[in-house]
């Protein structure tokens, strides 16, 4: 094989690649697009139920309510 046979080879491959990686890219960008949709939900949410700290968090039943794991279980089954 001659220098000029494998600088081609090399530039196919490399073409290739770049080509393979540009295809890629919308559905890498339509994976953070939803990811960032699924947070605005969440945060979307956890906003509309947000209360005072100074009210009590109760669970309707006026039972006391483990807000970190509310929290962690709402993060949990969000994504």
């Amino acid at each position: 094989m001659t220098g000029a046979k494998i600088d081609d080879v090399i530039a196919t491959t490399v073409a290739g690649l770049q080509l393979a990686a540009e295809r890629q890219r919308p559905t890498e960008w339509r994976k953070a697009e939803q990811a960032a949709s699924r947070f605005r939900a969440l945060c979307d949410h956890l906003d509309t139920g947000a209360v005072p700290r100074s009210a009590p968090k109760t669970d309707g039943y006026n039972q006391p309510v483990d807000v970190e794991r509310l929290d962690a279980t709402i993060l949990l089954h969000a994504f």
